[in-house]
């Protein structure tokens, strides 16, 4: 993490995530951490704080592991919070990870976000049809199998 002054000037910096491989981008969660992505065969998806508050977790985000590369999240629905996550593969699926709403609002009630992304919550895998240039259908599928092989 970078700590800046009031005029933009780097003052500090410190680690947050120890005993990783090929960190590659991430990204920030509605509650002011950062999900970072393993870009390794199996990597893990962990949540940092960069404020120091919390200890770095790895988190159920990213499922059965895979080539991660960034995050992003929409919480539109709220208390239903979207998390999409890309692998850098030619085969990679983009995953929406959906954790569990009520531990969400739980969470939000008892200002404690710590267990939101380690719980389980729901993975499913984009599934894209090509129906002609520039155009398709696409769905959400349990099936990770369905969107390594959707879009050819």
């Amino acid at each position: 993490a970078l700590r800046f002054n009031k005029n933009g000037e780097v003052i500090d910096y410190y680690r947050i995530l120890d005993g990783t491989k090929k960190n590659c981008g991430g990204g920030k969660t509605p509650w002011n951490t950062w999900l970072s992505c393993e870009e390794v065969d199996g990597g893990a998806v962990y949540e940092t704080d960069p404020f120091g508050r919390y200890a770095a977790n790895m988190t159920q985000v990213g499922g059965s592991g895979g080539k991660y590369e960034s995050v992003a999240f929409d919480d539109r629905y709220f208390p239903t919070i979207h998390f999409y996550l890309t692998e850098d593969s030619s085969d990679g699926t983009t995953r929406r990870f959906t954790p569990d709403p009520t531990i969400v609002e739980a969470a939000y009630a008892a200002n404690d976000f710590t267990f939101i992304l380690t719980a389980p919550g729901t993975i499913e895998y984009l599934v894209v049809t090509p129906l002609s240039l520039g155009h398709g259908n696409f769905r959400w599928s349990s099936s990770r199998t369905a969107g390594r092989n959707s879009g050819y």
